[in-house]
């Protein structure tokens, strides 16, 4: 599952970058969303979360772009432009996957990018580039 977050004024800390729980509320989110969609009679409730590192610091306008859990190393999600056109916000971003015979790390893994957003818009268009 793909998820997107634009963070706003209401989501920094006092040094003007993501918080942190903001984060970790989304992550707890979007983690319900892809569990009831694969198991929709079930009832949910977060009970832990192991092992969380914040690797870089997120700005104000900036729009993050997650591909949820992988199995390896090896995947990508790269936001390749963005640009307002026409009032509304397009996000450009490509996807790679490890080849099958490509060595990579035997670790769950979380890809994830993130972007400056180039001004004010009215509504965001994900568009995914096959490379």
């Amino acid at each position: 599952m793909q998820s997107t977050a634009l963070v706003r004024t209401e989501h920094l800390n006092h040094y003007g970058r993501l918080f942190g729980g903001q984060l970790l509320r989304w992550v707890d989110e979007f983690a319900w969303i892809a569990a009831t969609r694969d198991f929709p009679a079930s009832r949910f409730v977060t009970r832990a979360m192991d092992k969380v590192e914040f690797r870089h610091q997120v700005k104000n306008g900036e729009i993050i772009l997650s591909w949820g859990e992988k199995p390896t190393g090896g995947y990508v999600i790269t936001i390749e432009e963005t640009a307002i056109e026409e009032g509304d916000l397009y996000v450009y971003y490509s996807l790679r996957s490890p080849g099958p015979d490509e060595m990579v790390s035997q670790a769950l893994t979380y890809p994830e990018d993130s972007a400056e957003i180039p001004g004010e818009f009215e509504e965001v268009h994900l568009v995914y580039n096959k490379n």
